[in-house]
């Protein structure tokens, strides 16, 4: 509805008068979709016909006096007139419309019977196939889809099945669909639904917790394939906002009379939410009738649609207030001075949401509700909002509105019509309004002065029909409207139009048409539109040619003030922007978009014109993610490590916040220089390089670019776009300017934008989802990377440039509510201006610090689902310590699939922040401090006129980069643990601490930190932040130690050598020391990077135009020089390729050969050279190449030189070796291939902590002629593994020659289809295939046991649970003549041998995280690996060349016999250690098995404990195959239960405690056997805690024997209380436990056992009571003192006070 202001005032009395009475409605209908034009389906079987229970719309032809009849539900209507009648079944009543009037409302009665069970197969989600994540499941037979992909996932915002028991129907399990997913989709059985049949959809639902969820609207589908409704769709439920509890859905529905043969049914929303579903079933229902009568023809559909014309008896009329948005202000966000879904349109002192009660009640106390005050002056504007696509007809809007006193008027209004408002009062308002075109507005006007508060709250909308009479009213204000805009009109404009449709509307006479009085009002709207189009058009013109004008006269200031070389091509250019301004003289209509654009890129060229030399693509840094010839991911610069000392400059805010001058911003950069950060973060705003549209200024990027490469640091330029955590902030806002970071187009302080804005005030947002931003967000940033390839050809290629971060804080705000999905999306493709460009670095992506990991998560996915142009994710995290910063950050940056683990900004002002950067590299993390200062309250210097000023901790920061940068390359290759250690990590420790290698350190002060880092085999640099001291292993066996630090080259660079004191080095200051062992004089290091490629690309610069520039591991030419293997370079275009490969090293003087192997086909010249040596590549030639130079500078650089000509150019390179003196050219032999396969006891990790030994398996082979393929993968079975393709994966890349390694067992064992085998059948016919395929390709095969579990038994002995599957492996090993390796037996021996302490060390073993029982950590895959390497030595038909010097690990010893007998002396050091590992695991059991024997003679009260397995229930649970369950080690579970249930182990109170729980228990039994005890008496105790509603005599201790079942009955619940038993072993064996076979759980903790002497175990005291220690009466009640004389409970022990 259009209106105008001015005549709205002048109507308001006329109207009043007409429509000054209230509407009050007898008959209240709900809130209908409306349409005319029904669309559905023709009902092809009327006496077949049922409709669904739910919403529908029936629309059926009829005649006068016949009834229609809806059989189901025996709903029957007769008609007065022929025509049409409507039925609309809504909220389980019909509304009855005849030729559009409603007529009445009629209750249906649906009688059905169920027939058969549910046709949905798991639909309580109780069966689950994929373990997620921990106690995240896959629900078998359904599918989840987000329109391209499957959507399950262990992750937040991916589908997982989930036991929470407030989100249950029955059973234990329900599934949580996360914000990624739209379907939830199964396949039903061949045959389940029949055509025409009818059928009960029903199922429990949730909204699940957290802002946003709620309103999702779910339909349910029925397609011929995945997630397809070409057969049907329904309506289903829409979840609830702000209530969790569990909501039931029903419907009915008839199946279509055509189905498929294939039929999927899928839930499916719009909307990314959180909710929970259970319970779903489909159920075949026999109505009691089915058919339509009384009708020739009908449509329907299911929704409830009222016809849109419809008309109203009087007292009738439809509540439309759900089509007000935010009604209630129940969402109080306010923007532009209002709460969401409205507007304010004036100037007002206060705009808020209030919750005070006001008007005596009328607005109650705690609900939101919209206040506007005004302190003094005028008020003037409109608090209100437009609703679309109503019926046209008469509206009442109602509200709860109180006022103070105001001179003036106020009014509630909906489109002309107004009510009035009283002063000072405080009543509920009603204004009727007409719609005539499907709009309305309403709201408040305001025209008032004084000061003065309105209070509003609660508005209403009805709609009370079509209203002839109204619409003649408002045609007469169009009148008025159209005829004072006559009075007024702009020059130019022919009124013809105008005037017509005034004629037109003063023809309407009171008899005519409805409609023809809307046609009438639209006509006077067209016409005045036309008008008002007419003069924007006229002032766009003249906008248009000041514009063009101020272009032209900053293009000829830039002229004359600026020289650079294309003077002539500019003045050109200006003189033809010159002549077109003269020409929009007399043609002001013509348009500016090619003048400007065509000046603007003059404008650019100019400058640029300083810049001749023309770059080529070039790779500057990357991400090398390969761990080949690195313990940890690591940033690369030219192909070198690097690890950036770095801190955000903030030049802008310098400028923009604080009013600095360039000269006092570039001191800051020679500030953060002079620091030793090696690596300055500078923001770069999208306004900064484009102010207006196609308009580029480099001015500011060059300096920026200049003063780094001045003060010789690196750049990451920070590109801010659009977005600073989702909304544009301002860029200026200084001393009364205000300008925001972006140009005016992408959007302006008055909220314009060529693109899709969500927010168009302060704090302003734009769109993730536009992908018009997107597209020129990535062509800006193109256009950036351009200009610093540009810069960089032109200034000596000095790479100042080395990352690009994308976006900053990316997150949704302002209504925005993408997804972290679509985020990255985003970013992946603003990615792709970098990694296109000429200039290619690494990218990168920071995010607050709760929102990194799901950001991480969904950059990971993009990673494995085609790729992304984001290298990687990291946090920006204030108010932390040391041990986030070095740990996971609270869960939000922990490893995550390829991620470099970054942390972006960390609040550089914090004292302890230097501290932090050590935790960082301790956590194998890179670190950027925010900011240099002094902006945002977080900078490392504050401001005394504008001057930066040292705060307290400048000197840690400068000591930490100063030896940080020492040795460099070396930190960012090795990891914390491995070849890095950081010491005193936290910096809050003087203790020394032993480190790398056995090196010790103890901080001078609690500060001190330090680094020991291994640079080669025999090298290790030491660095401390201050004065220290390092211990070093006399084994290390240390030849010299010197100063110094290692240059660009990661070359020595000597200071002066240090005297090694009795095994110590001192370190005065913050230095670097070289330690050099014994034995580097027998190996070299290696000249050139990289020179097998296995590293990808790094090492190299590629200066070629080639296509095609990466690794291939493709054989090429004949396979003789260029082979299958690790990789080799690759460069092919289809045209010529031109330009270097190359790098540059620095060696000692003298001479030197370059040898390569190359396989190529060109025409023209490719060269390989050293320096101003070469030698000639032969076309289409296999062969080694030679070259010799002479070294006179230090440096030498190789790499092929190519210039090529005519057809397509392939390049094949590899074996690139450098070697002093004249050497032979060498013919490298074809490395052995050898493939691992097996179960995640083999697998790689990306656990910090977890290890599959075949991880560390490469560590001990020989490295020059075996290459090994890791293919194990986490749960995988033979089975699993064959039926997913990774053998055939495996065996498609075998050769003759190559070694196949197989373990598998663990997963074969489980009971799951999918996984288990039979050992002597299916298990061996699986490994038997595996062995003759590869022996069909000319391989060899290898087969392994499986390692054990670590589980010991009840003799105190590991306990083997895969007997069956080792034999079987043995059994066919000697079937097929295959050698073995029997891991089952030597795992066993050695895990046995450490004892249930001592092998911890060899698992997942993290009390109060996780206690993994089956899988290795470090150590315990280095030991594996080791002794497969070892027994490998040992058999001459395995032929794997191994490394003879593997690297050592501490706690490791060499060899495992070492590690065996270092583990036996750790339990038994008095005793004498056998030769072989058999003998000693022997000797062990032996020991064992004496020790309990010899408690039959021991003496009274000795603790017997050791014989029992976990006592004290540290060892958490662990997987017992034999019964496909978790459980305690060393306990069983014997159990009566139903319902809910649990067996955990928990920490509370300080105590550690066993506890089976159940919602039903007819009885718990948690017990273990002991065997080979020494016969007598013995006592249990343990603390107890019965469950409360346990019956008495309800829970019982027990000891059961052979000579008799004893116990002791709980008497106390929801207390611990102490209990003990006592019994006689006669025959060795003990059984003991807690049974309870009444209320829902039973605790137990620290239990003991105790050897008694038999009688009744009272120790007699008469003084010197034990100390500190609880006592205890019989009944176990706690007992402050032993005053009284009898028996008590102390220590476990009975204790008699005589």
């Amino acid at each position: 509805m259009k209106t105008n202001l001015k005549l709205r005032l002048w109507s308001t009395a006329i109207l009043s008068l007409i429509w000054s009475w209230i509407y009050a409605a007898s008959v209240t209908l709900p809130n209908f979709k409306t349409t005319d034009d029904l669309v559905g389906k023709t009902i092809s079987n009327l006496t077949g016909f049922t409709q669904t229970t739910g919403d529908f719309t029936l629309e059926a032809k009829a005649k006068a006096g016949v009834p229609i009849k809806l059989l189901f539900g025996h709903i029957s209507y007769t008609p007065t007139a022929d025509g049409l009648v409507r039925l609309v079944q809504k909220d389980g009543q019909v509304y009855v419309f005849e030729n559009n009037a409603y007529i009445t409302t009629l209750t249906p009665e649906y009688i059905y019977q169920e027939q058969g069970g549910n046709l949905m197969r798991n639909g309580s989600f109780e069966t689950v196939t994929d373990q997620l994540t921990s106690g995240r499941w896959k629900a078998a037979d359904w599918e989840t889809w987000d329109g391209g992909t499957p959507t399950w996932g262990g992750d937040a915002g991916y589908v997982n099945v989930r036991e929470n028991a407030n989100y249950c129907s029955d059973g234990k399990k329900s599934i949580i669909l996360h914000s990624r997913s739209r379907w939830l989709c199964q396949q039903l059985t061949d045959g389940a639904l029949e055509a025409d049949g009818v059928y009960q959809l029903s199922c429990d639902y949730w909204t699940s917790e957290g802002a946003g969820n709620g309103n999702g609207t779910y339909k349910f589908w029925l397609g011929s394939s995945l997630a397809g409704n070409d057969l049907m769709e329904i309506d289903g439920y829409t979840t609830l906002e702000g209530k969790y509890t569990k909501q039931s859905f029903k419907t009915l529905f008839q199946a279509p009379s055509s189905l498929t043969p294939s039929l999927f049914f899928s839930f499916y929303r719009a909307e990314s939410k959180v909710d929970w579903l259970d319970n779903v079933k489909l159920v075949k229902v026999i109505p009691d009738q089915a058919g339509l009568e009384g009708t020739s023809s009908a449509i329907y559909t299911t929704g409830a649609y009222a016809p849109r014309s419809m008309s109203l008896p009087e007292g009738a009329s439809i509540d439309m207030t759900p089509n007000i948005s935010n009604p209630n202000f129940d969402n109080g966000t306010i923007t532009k001075n209002a709460p969401t879904g409205w507007t304010f349109d004036g100037n007002v002192t206060t705009s808020k949401i209030s919750t005070g009660a006001k008007g005596n009640g009328l607005i109650p106390a705690d609900q939101n509700h919209w206040q506007l005050w005004q302190e003094g002056g005028t008020l003037k504007g409109r608090a209100y909002q437009t609703i679309n696509n109503l019926p046209n007809g008469r509206y009442a809007v109602s509200a709860d509105i109180c006022t103070s006193g105001f001179s003036g008027n106020v009014n509630l209004y909906a489109n002309y019509g107004t009510q009035a408002l009283a002063t000072n009062t405080a009543k509920r308002y009603t204004a009727t309004g007409i719609v005539v075109d499907g709009t309305l507005e309403i709201g408040i006007s305001l025209n008032i002065s004084g000061s003065v508060t309105v209070d509003f709250d609660n508005f209403t909308l009805q709609y009370l029909g079509m209203d002839t009479e109204g619409y003649h009213e408002i045609l007469q204000l169009k009148i008025k409207e159209a005829e004072a805009i006559l009075t007024n009109l702009s020059d130019g404009y022919d009124p013809a139009s105008i005037n017509q449709a005034i004629a037109k509307a003063k023809a309407i006479d009171d008899k005519a048409k409805a409609d023809d009085i809307i046609a009438a009002i639209a006509a006077i709207d067209k016409a005045l539109d036309d008008y008002q189009a007419y003069v924007e058009k006229c002032a766009a013109e003249r906008k248009n040619k000041e514009d063009f004008k101020a272009l032209v006269e900053a293009a000829k200031n830039e002229r004359a003030n600026e020289t650079y070389p294309g003077t002539a091509d500019f003045d050109k250019a200006i003189a033809e922007a010159e002549a077109f301004l003269a020409q929009m003289e007399t043609d002001p209509t013509i348009s500016t978009t090619t003048a400007t654009d065509a000046l603007n890129a003059a404008r650019e060229a100019y400058y640029n014109s300083q810049y001749p030399i023309q770059p080529v693509k070039q790779v500057v840094s990357t991400v090398d993610l390969s761990l080949n010839g690195s313990e940890k991911y690591t940033l690369r610069v030219d192909g070198k490590a690097f690890y950036p000392t770095a801190i955000q400059v903030r030049g802008d805010k310098l400028r923009g916040y604080l009013g600095w001058n360039e000269t006092e911003i570039e001191a800051a950069f020679k500030r953060a220089a002079d620091d030793g950060f090696n690596t300055l973060s500078v923001p770069l705003f999208w306004s900064e390089v484009e102010p207006e549209k196609n308009h580029f200024d480099w001015h500011l990027l060059d300096r920026y670019l200049g003063w780094c490469k001045k003060y010789g640091v690196k750049m990451e330029i920070l590109w801010f776009s659009w977005s600073s955590g989702g909304r544009v902030q301002y860029l200026w806002n200084y001393n009364g300017k205000q300008t925001l970071r972006t140009p005016d187009y992408v959007c302006s302080k008055d909220g314009k934008s060529e693109f899709n804005m969500l927010r168009d005030s302060w704090e302003y947002s734009l769109d993730w989802r536009d992908t018009n931003l997107r597209s020129r967000d990535t062509y800006v940033l193109g256009k950036v990377m351009e200009h610093v390839a540009l810069w960089d050809a032109n200034n000596d290629q000095p790479h100042t440039v080395v990352g690009v971060q994308l976006g900053n804080e990316a997150r949704a705000h302002g209504g925005n509510s993408a997804t972290a999905a679509e985020i990255i999306d985003y970013y992946h493709h603003v990615g792709s201006a970098v990694k296109d460009s000429k200039y290619v670095t690494w990218t990168r992506l920071n995010c607050v610090s709760y929102e990194t990991s799901g950001r991480t998560s969904a950059n990971e996915s993009k990673r494995n689902n085609g790729g992304t142009n984001i290298d990687f994710v990291g946090i920006d995290i204030y108010g932390t310590n040391a041990s986030k910063v070095k740990g996971n950050m609270d869960g939000q940056l922990g490893t995550n699939g390829k991620n470099f683990r970054m942390i972006m900004e960390i609040d550089a002002k914090d004292a302890n922040s230097p501290l932090y950067q050590m935790a960082a590299l301790a956590g194998d993390k890179a670190f950027d401090y925010y900011n240099l200062g002094p902006v945002d309250g977080n900078g490392l210097y504050a401001n005394s006129g504008n001057t930066l000023t040292e705060r307290s901790h400048i000197t840690l920061v400068r000591q930490r980069n100063k030896i940080l940068n020492m040795a460099n390359q070396d930190i960012a290759l090795h990891s914390h643990g491995n070849g890095l250690y950081v010491y005193n990590y936290a910096g809050n420790s003087t203790a020394q601490e032993t480190g790398l290698s056995g090196i010790s350190f103890p901080p001078s002060a609690s500060s001190t930190q330090a680094i020991a880092v291994r640079h080669s085999k025999y090298q290790i640099a030491l660095l401390a932040t201050n004065a220290g001291k390092f211990t070093i292993p006399a084994s290390l066996q240390v030849t010299s130690a010197q100063t110094g630090s290692f240059d660009a080259n990661n070359q020595w660079k000597k200071g002066f050598d240090l005297n090694i004191n009795n095994n110590t080095v001192t370190l005065t200051d913050a230095t670097c020391v070289l330690l050099t062992l014994k034995g580097n004089e027998e190996e070299k290091d290696e000249l050139v990077v990289n020179g097998e490629f296995n590293e990808g690309t790094s090492g190299w610069t590629n200066t070629t135009n080639a296509s095609t520039y990466k690794v291939s591991t493709a054989a090429k030419g004949d396979g003789s020089v260029i082979w299958a293997d690790g990789g080799h370079l690759q460069l092919w275009s289809g045209g010529s390729i031109t330009g270097k490969v190359f790098q540059n090293i620095t060696v000692p003087n003298g001479k030197y050969t370059l040898t390569a192997g190359c396989f190529a086909t060109f025409g023209g010249t490719v060269y390989l050279y050293a320096n101003n040596e070469k030698v000639a590549i032969e076309n289409n030639k296999n062969a080694y190449y030679k070259v010799v130079v002479n070294v006179t500078d230090g440096n030498l650089q190789i790499g092929l030189d190519i210039n090529t000509s005519g057809g397509s150019t392939d390049i094949e390179w590899d074996h690139v070796v450098v070697t002093p003196g004249d050497a032979d050219t060498p013919q490298p032999t074809k490395k052995r291939k050898v493939f691992t396969i097996g179960d995640s006891t083999m697998a790689n990790k990306t656990s910090k902590t977890e290890r599959g030994w075949g991880m560390l398996f490469p560590d001990f082979v020989n490295a020059d002629s075996v290459v090994v393929t890791n293919a194990a993968m986490d749960g995988r079975s033979t089975l699993s593994f064959i039926n997913e393709g990774r053998w055939t994966t495996v065996v498609n890349q075998l050769e003759k020659g190559d070694i196949v390694m197989m373990q598998f067992g663990h997963n074969d064992e489980k009971t799951d289809n999918s996984l288990h085998t039979d050992p002597q059948t299916t298990y061996k016919a699986n490994l038997k295939r595996f062995i003759t395929e590869a022996r069909a390709k000319g391989a060899e095969a290898v087969l392994l046991t499986p390692i054990v579990r670590r589980i010991f038994g009840s003799d105190g002995n590991i306990y083997d649970e895969h007997t069956a599957y080792a034999e079987a492996v043995r059994e066919l090993a000697t079937e097929l003549d295959v050698p073995l390796i029997d891991m089952n037996v030597y795992s066993n021996q050695y895990e046995n041998i450490a004892g249930i302490v001592g092998s911890r060390k060899l698992h997942e073993y993290f009390p109060g995280t996780e206690i993994d029982n089956t899988h290795l950590c470090e150590l315990g895959a280095y030991i594996t690996a080791r002794c497969v390497a070892e027994e490998i030595a040992k058999n001459k038909n395995i032929a794997i060349a191994l490394n003879k010097s593997p690297k050592a690990l501490e706690g490791a010893y060499t060899p495992t016999l070492d590690y065996v007998k270092h583990a036996f002396l750790e339990n038994y050091p008095n005793e004498e250690v056998p030769a072989t590992l058999e003998a000693i695991d022997t000797k062990t059991r032996q020991l064992r098995h004496d020790a309990r024997l010899a408690l039959e003679t021991a003496a009274d009260n000795t603790d017997a404990t050791f014989a029992l397995v976990n006592p004290d229930f540290e060892e958490g649970l662990c997987w017992y195959n034999a019964v496909q369950a978790t459980r305690p080690m060393g306990w069983q579970v014997d159990k009566n239960t139903s319902g809910q249930e649990n067996i955990v182990v928990k920490t509370a109170d300080g105590v550690t405690y066993f506890i089976v729980w159940a919602s039903t228990m007819n009885y718990i039994d948690m017990y273990q056997t002991v065997s080979g005890l020494g016969n007598g008496t013995y006592e249990v105790t343990a603390k107890v805690k019965a469950s409360k509603g346990n019956a008495n005599g309800g829970t019982w201790l027990y000891a059961n024997t052979t000579a008799g079942n004893n116990k002791t009955v709980a008497t106390q619940t929801e207390t611990w209380t102490p209990m003990s038993v006592k019994c006689n072993v006669n025959d060795g064996t003990l059984r003991l436990g807690l049974r309870s076979e009444s209320g829902w759980y039973a605790r137990l903790a620290d239990v003991h056992l105790t050897k008694v002497d038999g009688s009744n175990g009272i120790e007699t005291v008469t003084s010197n009571l034990p100390e500190h220690q609880d006592i205890y009466n019989l009944q176990g009640c706690k007992v402050n003192n032993m005053n009284a004389k009898g028996i008590y409970i102390i220590g476990h022990r009975k204790v008699i006070k005589k």
